[in-house]
């Protein structure tokens, strides 16, 4: 992902969660890295837009776990334990 993104940014940074995101040399979606960086574990919720990302349906893919899902919520909605994140590649679903 590092290698092969572009438009590398964070988007959301406050005491307890930071989100990056990036966008795939070949344009096809956003990378998305949400971390817990509180001694507790959280739920985390974000609207698409508040990633800057259209809204819509979109399909997710833990970078991780290897791991699809799709997404029809208005966001992002996850729980993280302490110190956690994961690595989303997450595509609109057309």
């Amino acid at each position: 992902v590092d290698q092969r993104s572009r438009e590398n940014k964070p988007v959301i940074n406050t005491d307890s969660t930071a989100v990056w995101t990036a966008q795939p040399d070949d344009g096809n979606g956003y990378y998305v890295a949400v971390f817990n960086i509180s001694d507790t574990e959280q739920t985390i919720r974000y609207s698409w837009k508040d990633l800057g990302m259209a809204d819509g349906h979109y399909s997710v893919r833990d970078l991780w776990d290897g791991k699809n899902s799709t997404v029809t919520t208005p966001g992002l909605k996850i729980t993280l334990n302490p110190h956690a994140s994961v690595l989303y590649w997450v595509k609109l679903v057309k």
